[in-house]
C-alpha cells in the first residue's frame, strides 16, 4: 500500500468536518467569482482543450492533509484525464461511439452508476474541505414518464430511500407538463428554500445536450445550467447554506420510470434511454 493509498483508506473512515462559511458580501463575490470561473474551467475538458498534465490527483503536504483533485471522463470518445472510474452499476447499460454512456429504462425497469475519482466521495475525509465543482454534459430520455438525473446523494439513500442530504438534476419527462430540467437540494430530507421551479431552456433538455454544474464553496452553493458552447443559461444559488451537504455523498447519474408514480403515464417502451456525454470533477481540501 503506497502513501496516497493509505491516506485515502484513513480519510474514508472518517467523518467530515464542516464547511469554511463565507460570511462577508466580499467573501460572497469573490465566492461567485470562483465557482464561475471552475464552470468555465470544466469546458476546457468538455470542448477537448486540455492536456494531460492538467488533471492530476496532488497531495501538497500530509502533515497539512491538503489536496485537490481534478478528474474528466467522456463516453463519447473515450479520453479520460486523472483518476476517474466508474462503480455499483446496474441495469441496461452500453457505449456508443460519438453519442455517450445510454442508460436505458424499459417499462418500469431503471439504470444507473456511480461515478467519480478515488473514492468517488464528496467529505469523505475529516480534512475541512474548501470546495467542489462537478460537471455533468447529459442528455435526458425522450419518452414519456422517465426521469433522467444527476444526483449527489448519500449512499443510504441511493440505494433505498430515506431521510438524507441531496443536490440533483432531474430531467423530467412528463406526459401532464413541459419537458424540462429541475434542479433540487434537499437536507436531511427537506427541501431547501432557494429553490424556485424549473431551468427555462430554448430546447428540451431531453432532446439536446446541455452541461449541469454543481459547486460548492463554504455555505455557498449553486447548481448552473450551460449549453455545450459554455454559455451558462441559467443558476440556482443559495447563500447561507451551511447545513447541505454535511454527509459524504456520490454522484449517481442514469434513468428510472416515475410515470407509475407521478410524472405520467408510462409508455412503456422498451429502448427508452438517457445519455451521458462527460463528467467533469474538481474538489480541493484544505
Amino acid at each position: 500500500m503506497n502513501l496516497f493509498t493509505a491516506f485515502v483508506v484513513f480519510a474514508s473512515l472518517t467523518r467530515a468536518l464542516p464547511f469554511e462559511n463565507v460570511t462577508t458580501e466580499a467573501d460572497l463575490k469573490a465566492t461567485r467569482a470562483e465557482g464561475e470561473a471552475t464552470r468555465v474551467r470544466s469546458f476546457e475538458f468538455l470542448q477537448g482543450e486540455i492536456h494531460s498534465d492538467n488533471a492530476t490527483t496532488e497531495i501538497t503536504s500530509l502533515e497539512r492533509r491538503a489536496f485537490t483533485t481534478k478528474a474528466y471522463r467522456n463516453w463519447a470518445n473515450g479520453k479520460t484525464y486523472g483518476n476517474f472510474n466508474e462503480r455499483e452499476c446496474d441495469g441496461t447499460r452500453q457505449l456508443y461511439s460519438g453519442d455517450g454512456y445510454r442508460f436505458y429504462s424499459n417499462g418500469q425497469t431503471s439504470s444507473r452508476c456511480l461515478f467519480g475519482p478515488g473514492t468517488q466521495w464528496i467529505n469523505d475525509a475529516r480534512f475541512q474541505l474548501n470546495y467542489f465543482s462537478i460537471t455533468v454534459r447529459m442528455r435526458g430520455a425522450d419518452t414519456p414518464g422517465k426521469n433522467s438525473y444527476a444526483t449527489l446523494i448519500e449512499k443510504q439513500c441511493a440505494d433505498s430511500g430515506g431521510v438524507c442530504d441531496e443536490l440533483d438534476i432531474e430531467l423530467y419527462h412528463s406526459s401532464s407538463s413541459t419537458p424540462g430540467a429541475t434542479p433540487n437540494a434537499f437536507h436531511r430530507g427537506r427541501p431547501g428554500s432557494w429553490y424556485s421551479g424549473p431551468f427555462s431552456l430554448p430546447s428540451d433538455p431531453n432532446k439536446v445536450f446541455y452541461a449541469y454544474t454543481f459547486y460548492r464553496k463554504g455555505n455557498y452553493m449553486s447548481i448552473a445550467v450551460s449549453n455545450t458552447a459554455g454559455k451558462r443559461l441559467g443558476i440556482r444559488e443559495c447563500k447561507n447554506c451551511g447545513f447541505t451537504p454535511y454527509n459524504q455523498m456520490g454522484l449517481y447519474v442514469g434513468v428510472w420510470d416515475c410515470g407509475y408514480q407521478y410524472c405520467g403515464p408510462s409508455a412503456g417502451n422498451a429502448g427508452a434511454w438517457m445519455v451521458l456525454r462527460d463528467i467533469y470533477w474538481e474538489q480541493a481540501f484544505k
